[in-house]
């Protein structure tokens, strides 16, 4: 990984847009939302041209931890070490500012592109399974379950139709 990122050469840099590249393969960051509570950005995956996939991120006030979101790798790039390779360069960069604790809550977003997958479905909690052990191998661990309760109840409290019992954490040291 560390020869990967070390051939990439920076482009520009400004407030709005970072692009880093290597010879055929980049990486574009785009901020998407300012704000004091919500600071979110984009870090999509380009081969050539073709976008692979893209990641999201927000910056958690007050401490050091960033949250993951919106993870997609498009079904043509499946399967080929392309999402491990968005989500181990999110996972470095988002280090290089500071992360401590870095979480991810696994969901429909990542399964269907849509967002829409039917949860009754039987196919939807192997479909999530296969995620989770996608981010265990990849350095994740699943929170406590005291963590997932309070986050679940935060979830209710507003109106947020997630569930925290697979809610993610790569801590950094």
């Amino acid at each position: 990984m560390r020869s990967f990122i070390s051939l990439f050469l920076v482009l520009s840099l400004s407030m709005q847009t970072v692009s880093v590249i290597s010879h055929e393969n980049y990486f574009k960051h785009q901020n998407i939302s300012s704000g004091f509570l919500r600071n979110e950005s984009k870090i999509s995956y380009y081969v050539g041209t073709n976008k692979v996939g893209y990641i999201s991120y927000t910056k958690i006030p007050f401490v050091h931890f960033y949250a993951l979101h919106s993870f997609y790798v498009y079904p043509s790039y499946r399967n080929k070490g392309d999402g491990k390779r968005i989500l181990n360069y999110a996972s470095e960069y988002l280090t290089s500012l500071g992360a401590q604790r870095i979480y991810i809550q696994p969901g429909p977003f990542e399964i269907d592109s849509d967002g829409r997958l039917d949860r009754s479905d039987p196919s939807y909690e192997l479909k999530l399974q296969r995620l989770v052990r996608f981010y265990k191998d990849n350095g994740f661990v699943v929170v406590n379950r005291w963590l997932s309760y309070f986050v679940n109840l935060l979830y209710k409290c507003m109106s947020i139709d997630e569930n925290a019992d697979y809610l993610i954490v790569r801590v950094v040291h």
